[in-house]
């Protein structure tokens, strides 16, 4: 299966003239310690997020693709007002739609399982004060991200127990590991396989995460290196492996509308920097920030669907081509240079810009200015804010 690829984090500390320099790479964080100021641990942690996200998506007639809905996940089969030619390769629409409703009530959790070996022991570890079942997962799946690396390399076996040994997975073996992980202390779930269409984000491709089961609540799905008790709404869930591939309908995969309103209310420490859980009424810790950014302020140089702000949408009419090299599809991919930085009384932290929202999340009270590029803007923030600045019409 081909791996869309979520940025793997690195950290690199130095010294420089008294100043401490923390580096993220992908959509981390840089936090710098200025000299003669308090010193401030960078967040090293998730996000946790609420919101809704939707995708209206052409597909190749011939994928295996159904209806299909689950607790917070909808796929539903639309026909498009004008057909292409009838057959195996012709298209088809599809609408999917995520919503990141709060969950009101978790569940209680007990370990239950008393299987031995090396992949139960440390998820019996993991998970031993949780309380609820949200937090035991994603102490597991925070666990997997942090110490199992992203390598797309075929040759090697993808089972759970070469995959915790080497250390090092594509989706394949990430999904197989959860599934061991999550089944030694008694939570089920199992593997799903898909198409993920993240143009912003990383390469097309097929892809393979996990549904994670709820009792009294349901089935959630899970990408063990980008999201728990959920997935974006690029993610296509199909109803097999077996999947026609042909140059006339590979290029057929595309992302016609998207629409992504999900926002971040809180860090969690369960998780590393990167990934984002559905948000369970965790105490909020501090003010939020939200930066809308026009097209202007970001440094990309392919056709991708530029989410213009919240529910708005734009067209994109080309794919990757699914069953491409990964290493080959990162190189269609530029890298974002565009920094977005927010300067408080003894810290400044910032965001590399490659989609065109940006967040801040637990902001103590005070004054700060956000730079991007040229542009200087002052912003007070009292306990508990969420300010919008929108800047898309600035030049």
């Amino acid at each position: 299966m081909l791996r869309l690829e979520h940025r793997q984090m690195r950290r690199v500390r130095r010294w420089l003239f008294g100043v401490v320099l923390l580096v993220s790479g992908g959509t981390g964080s840089v936090l710098v310690a200025m000299p003669g100021a308090e010193s401030v641990e960078p967040d090293r942690s998730g996000l946790l997020v609420s919101g809704t996200q939707r995708v209206r998506a052409q597909v190749p007639r011939s994928a295996p693709i159904t209806a299909f809905s689950n607790q917070g996940y909808s796929l539903s089969l639309v026909e498009p007002e004008s057909q292409a030619k009838g057959g195996k390769d012709g298209f088809a629409e599809i609408e999917v739609s995520v919503t990141l409703d709060p969950v009101i009530e978790k569940t209680r959790f007990q370990i239950n399982s008393l299987a031995s070996g090396q992949i139960s022991e440390l998820a019996q570890r993991l998970a031993r004060r949780a309380r609820y079942q949200e937090d035991a997962v994603a102490l597991i799946l925070g666990w997997q991200a942090r110490n199992i690396e992203y390598r797309l390399d075929r040759s090697l076996d993808q089972g759970a127990v070469a995959v915790f040994a080497r250390r090092t997975a594509y989706c394949t073996g990430m999904a197989r590991l959860a599934v061991a992980l999550l089944g030694a202390v008694g939570i089920e779930s199992r593997e799903v396989v898909g198409y993920a269409l993240d143009g912003q984000r990383g390469p097309d491709g097929y892809h393979r995460w996990i549904e994670v089961f709820y009792p009294g609540q349901g089935w959630r799905f899970a990408d063990p290196q980008a999201t728990v008790d959920f997935v974006p709404a690029t993610y296509i869930r199909l109803a097999s492996e077996s999947v026609p591939i042909s140059p006339q309908t590979a290029s057929t995969w595309a992302i016609l509308e998207q629409g992504d309103n999900h926002l971040p209310i809180t860090s969690d420490p369960q998780l590393p920097v990167g990934l984002e859980r559905r948000y369970a009424g965790e105490p909020v810790k501090g003010a939020r920030l939200r930066v809308l950014l026009g097209l202007t302020h970001i440094s990309s140089s392919h056709e991708v669907p530029m989410l213009l702000g919240p529910e708005q949408t734009t067209q994109r009419t080309t794919a990757q081509m699914p069953g491409q090299d990964q290493a080959a599809q990162a190189k269609t991919k530029p890298i974002s240079t565009a920094v977005a930085v927010l300067t408080g009384t003894s810290w400044v932290q910032s965001r590399t810009i490659d989609r065109p929202i940006v967040d801040f999340v637990d902001l103590a009270p005070g004054r700060y200015t956000l730079s991007i590029g040229e542009h200087r803007e002052q912003i007070t923030l009292d306990e508990r804010d969420q300010v919008t600045i929108d800047l898309r019409s600035d030049k």
